[in-house]
């Protein structure tokens, strides 16, 4: 036997050995690649602020070359030094352009690489073979997951490894894309499944009951605290706590999460003694964390504390093909809820399901299948009961419909991403128009929010991810709107001089441009300047 004990012990280890030696090979690249997005996301940043206020810089040279080439006209005795101080503008207006177009090309160059390691993080994962895609299809099925996407699939197989772990999990995506189902399904295939699924939005707390909310308050501790009570952390004692939206957290709220997760104590409002608590975490949110520690609004330290297992859902728009399943079950439930269970969705309903864009993802694709089936009268859903007309590209149907609505250019501005150059190409105007409106937009903006630039600019932004964007154009306007004024000593001679200066600002914006003016001028000192850079 003693022959056949060495080969035999060979041929045991050496495929352990290799598959440790896989495991270990997996896990440092998986390392190296997050470590670069978090480089790429770095320079992406930078390199996008760089564009925006590279752009501002073009539309205020354009506007001050203007406003040189109209004093030109004007001048009687000066003529050869405004011609002089008119080329001038006209170079730095070139090389401002050039600068503006490097930049980028060089965003772009960006986005391309962080696109090709996001492609290496999902193709790191083998195809499923038909029969484990059957398997898995079936297992979403039965935790309310409609879907047959190989994405999809891979990232519920994850789930349900690292279901009966402690692990935590954090779950992104845009709304609508069925975090919470996922968090439950993650709830429903774990050891703690027959413990309380507790599901919050942390969003949704007022600042001053956060901690009372969450980790619940004694007797006596404020005014209105009658009785002790148990906090949510308390109520999913020995279960699970969801956590949705926790990218909206304030920087002091994070940190308390933060002692929670590391300590696994807490202590009630007005308790001297703390309370221990076993459950499980499951963050959600639609915000980029990873982008949100470079800019400085989340921290990196509760980042690596939520993500166990990070699982990025894809928009409907990316797994179109899953319309087909969910549009018949989506109907039913409505006919269903309706006393209609005969009604059907048609052959050519589906066909213009399937060619929406659906921003709002499947909660949208929910509600449009609502309507279709509460106003309808026929027993089949048609194309014409969806009605669909306003929602193929928002925004840019609604401008070329309402060309001076500004409601239209903001959604047209937000469906590009605040690119001045592609929601002037979508609209069909020339940039410097797009740009007249938006400038026109911010004043109003900032004249509601007190000035106060952040404010303005989420408010513009309409998304929070957005809003570091808008609020760099916001601050360039606003600073050469203030340039523009000073030396003047009576706000009614600035007025005047802003209303020649900016003549293409469409004329319902002059209001709010002239009490950012009158308000500097009496002030000496512009309240933008009390916002944050």
């Amino acid at each position: 036997m003693l022959p056949l004990i060495v080969p035999g012990m060979a041929v045991l280890i050496a495929p352990v050995g290799a598959l440790l030696w896989r495991q270990l090979v997996s896990a440092h690249r998986v390392r190296d690649l997050e470590h670069e997005i978090v480089r790429v996301r770095s320079e992406l940043s930078t390199t996008s602020d760089a564009l925006v206020r590279q752009e501002s810089s073009v539309e205020a040279l354009e506007e001050d070359l203007e406003a040189a080439r109209q004093a030109v006209l004007r001048s009687t005795g000066a003529e050869r030094e405004l011609v002089r101080a008119s080329d001038a503008l006209r170079e730095q207006l070139a090389g401002a352009r050039a600068q503006e177009e490097e930049t980028r090309e060089r965003l772009q160059k960006l986005e391309g690489e962080l696109l090709g390691l996001r492609a290496v993080e999902v193709r790191r994962t083998t195809p499923l073979p038909d029969a484990e895609r059957e398997r898995l299809r079936a297992a979403c099925e039965r935790m309310g997951i409609v879907t047959a996407d190989p994405t999809i699939l891979t990232m519920f197989r994850d789930l349900e490894r690292a279901a009966p772990s402690s692990l935590a999990i954090l779950i992104t995506g845009e709304p609508g894309t069925g975090k919470e189902l996922f968090a439950r399904a993650a709830h429903q295939l774990s050891s703690r499944a027959g413990g309380p699924f507790v599901a919050v939005n942390v969003a949704a707390i007022p600042a001053g009951l956060f901690e009372s909310e969450l980790f619940g308050h004694v007797r006596g501790s404020f005014t209105g605290a009658v009785a002790d009570r148990r906090g949510l952390f308390e109520q999913a004692q020995h279960g699970t706590i969801f956590l949705d939206e926790v990218g909206d957290l304030q920087a002091d709220h994070q940190a308390k999460l933060l002692r929670v997760l590391q300590e696994k104590t807490f202590y009630r409002v007005g308790a001297s003694r703390p309370t221990e608590v076993d459950v499980r975490v499951i963050a959600a949110t639609n915000r980029d964390l990873e982008q949100g520690i470079v800019d400085g609004w989340f921290r990196e330290d509760l980042y690596f504390r939520l993500k166990g297992l990070v699982l990025r859902l894809p928009p409907l728009r990316d797994r179109i093909g899953d319309v087909a399943l969910l549009a018949p079950r989506l109907v039913a439930e409505s006919a269903a809820e309706l006393g209609r269970p005969d009604v059907k969705l048609s052959g050519e309903a589906l066909r213009a399901l399937q060619r929406q864009p659906w921003p709002g993802n499947i909660r949208e694709l929910q509600n449009c299948l609502r309507q279709a089936v509460a106003l309808g009268d026929g027993p089949a859903i048609t194309e014409a009961d969806l009605r669909l007309s306003s929602q193929v590209k928002p925004g840019v149907g609604r401008a070329l419909a309402d060309p001076d609505g500004d409601a239209a250019v903001l959604d047209c501005l937000r469906l590009h991403r605040f690119d001045m150059r592609a929601t002037a190409e979508a609209l069909g105007w020339d940039r410097s128009t797009v740009t007249q409106r938006l400038k026109g937009l911010g004043f109003r903006a900032l004249v509601e929010s007190a000035s106060d630039r952040a404010r303005a600019a989420l408010e513009l932004a309409g998304d929070p991810a957005l809003a570091r964007t808008v609020e760099v154009k916001l601050r360039e306007y606003h600073e050469h709107l203030l340039r523009s004024v000073e030396g003047f000593d009576s706000a009614d001679q600035a007025v005047l001089a802003c209303r020649r200066r900016f003549k293409n600002l469409p004329e319902r914006h002059f209001r709010s441009l002239e009490l950012l003016v009158r308000e500097s001028l009496e002030s000496g000192a512009p309240r933008g300047s009390r916002t944050r850079p």
